[in-house]
């Protein structure tokens, strides 16, 4: 089996979970009806089951393994009266500097994702890992921006300076006023 946790702010808070979901299991296990809820065993190279007995331990289990870390910013267009066009945000992102860090770049508000999707590759990563690593960008056009796919904080750093920088850099040729809904629109047939 394999224990996936969601929602951990940090390593330490996930190691605490874990060490909870250890000792419910072994409250279990230790009850009467516990071997027939699971049973332990490992799975030697010939193939055969082996049981293993007595309590799970944090240290004896696998070391744990970030697989993935979701992040969230607001780059804070509405608060000095804009939305970005994502566009125009495309354009910037499609452009030759930007190459060996983006894999991809789209924009398909008709597959109903509003958000421009780059997929991003960190430029810290070690050569062999070049092709390997890939971190999903979600930038809306209220600047709200979604990071995720990365496995350690070196790749958060490297996808939020890239993800900020383009829309601190790019804010004159990419921004656009928020529209009054208060004044009446002309309607063009």
């Amino acid at each position: 089996g394999r224990l996936q946790i969601a929602g951990c702010k940090d390593e330490p808070t996930c190691k605490m979970i874990i060490e909870r979901v250890l000792e419910a299991l072994n409250s279990i296990q230790k009850s009467a009806a516990g071997a027939n809820v699971f049973e332990r065993h490992v799975c030697e190279p010939s193939g055969q089951h082996v049981p293993i007995q007595g309590p799970l331990e944090y240290a004896s289990v696998v070391k744990p393994e970030t697989v993935n870390i979701n992040c969230t910013f607001d780059a804070g267009y509405s608060q000095v009266g804009y939305t970005l066009d994502p566009v125009a945000l495309k354009a910037v992102v499609e452009r030759p500097q930007y190459a060996h860090v983006i894999k991809s770049v789209e924009y398909t508000p008709e597959k109903r994702y509003a958000g421009l999707k780059i997929i991003f590759r960190p430029p810290k990563a070690p050569a062999s890992m070049q092709e390997k690593r890939e971190i999903f960008i979600g930038i809306f056009p209220s600047s709200k921006t979604v990071i995720t796919g990365a496995v350690n904080w070196a790749e958060v750093d490297d996808a939020y300076d890239f993800a900020s920088g383009l829309l601190l850099r790019n804010f004159e040729d990419i921004r656009r006023p928020i529209e009054d809904s208060s004044r009446p629109r002309l309607r063009t047939k």
